[in-house]
């Protein structure tokens, strides 16, 4: 099994979230950088959030490609027989 380099995680805020969860449930962390449950500062005595984890920390898909083609891939230019070889 390949590692998953960019494995992400982000916080799933309980009913009763405290502000530092709230600032930061649109964010994704890679798995090492991910902030400890309960935050450090968190006011709830028992905290009800959790983690989900995703394939890749990022939110979207990979911008260089296009349509499955790489985005500097000559064949999906317009103009690539309007090029002179003389």
């Amino acid at each position: 099994k390949e590692p998953q380099n960019f494995h992400g995680v982000s916080i799933r805020p309980c009913s009763q979230s405290c502000s530092g969860v709230q600032e930061m449930k649109k964010q994704r962390f890679l798995s090492a950088e991910t902030p400890p449950l309960p935050l450090e500062g968190c006011s709830r005595l028992s905290c009800e959030c959790s983690y989900v984890h995703h394939k890749d920390r990022r939110h979207i898909d990979d911008r260089r490609f296009l349509n499955g083609m790489h985005q500097n891939d000559r064949r999906i230019r317009a103009d690539r027989r309007d090029q002179s070889f003389a």
